[in-house]
């Protein structure tokens, strides 16, 4: 479970920093 859990929220911080990379880009 906390294998799992990890995971979530390391592909959770890659989703928050592409969406940041995004929005720099577009601003």
């Amino acid at each position: 479970a906390k294998m799992k859990n990890g995971l979530l929220q390391v592909n959770i911080a890659k989703m928050k920093n592409a969406s940041k990379k995004r929005s720099l880009k577009v601003a």
